[in-house]
């Protein structure tokens, strides 16, 4: 049942999004729904803890993956990622995961080249490239679109982004992550983060990933 603790602590999270946001709120009438809103969470959040606890369900420790964190809000730092955070955030609406259906292309218009959309399968649990940003795909010199992560053919790469997006899964909430990596002989850093995407709004069945780039201008040796 790790899935559904890690949904307890989304709630609460929100639940304390929510309340902050309403005390910076100037109009009676929104800070009122806010705080209603926050309380939605607080007592979803209760009432499932309650239920658990109740049937000896103790919360369990959950594994990160290296590298990356769970992220809060103010911890987004580069603007392109906080937006999509908060259009992923709009369509995730009464606790439940945002499907891909609802996210419109031109939403994320700000970083559509550098963004990702994976497929989610199980039994194994194994990620298909359903969308290939085509900046990532000039800066990569592949179009990587339709194929699986499992055949991806840098090792390394491959695996950082397999623990990451079973980190995901697992948590059920966004994970951002820095990382340097080399091509064409020159640094780069780049931010990245991913969001969990559900048809149904509980299964994770997609991930949608941005990544902004960075050069450093340094040459590898």
């Amino acid at each position: 049942m790790p899935e559904r603790w890690e949904k307890i602590a989304y709630w609460r999270q929100r639940a304390e999004e929510l309340r902050q946001a309403a005390d910076d709120v100037a109009i009676p009438s929104a800070r009122d729904r806010l705080s209603a809103l926050a309380e939605q969470y607080a007592h979803m959040a209760a009432v499932l803890e309650r239920e658990l606890r109740d049937n000896g369900i103790g919360e369990p420790h959950v594994a990160r993956p290296p590298d990356s964190a769970v992220i809060a809000p103010d911890e987004i730092a580069t603007p392109q990622l906080r937006q999509l955070y908060e259009a992923w955030c709009a369509h995730h609406i009464d606790g439940k995961l945002p499907a891909r259906l609802q996210i419109e292309p031109l939403e994320l218009k700000f970083l559509l080249g550098n963004l990702l959309i994976v497929d989610v399968g199980y039994a194994p649990l194994r990620f298909r490239f359903r969308l290939f940003g085509g900046g990532l795909a000039m800066r990569l010199k592949h179009d990587w679109s339709g194929r699986f992560l499992d055949t991806y053919p840098d090792a390394e790469f491959r695996c950082h982004l397999q623990k990451v997006w079973e980190g995901v899964v697992t948590v059920g909430r966004p994970i951002a992550n820095t990382r340097r990596m080399t091509f064409d002989g020159r640094s780069y850093r780049y931010d990245g983060m991913v969001l969990p995407l559900s048809s149904d709004g509980e299964k994770i069945d997609g991930l949608l990933v941005g990544v902004v780039p960075h050069e450093d201008g340094s040459a590898s040796q």
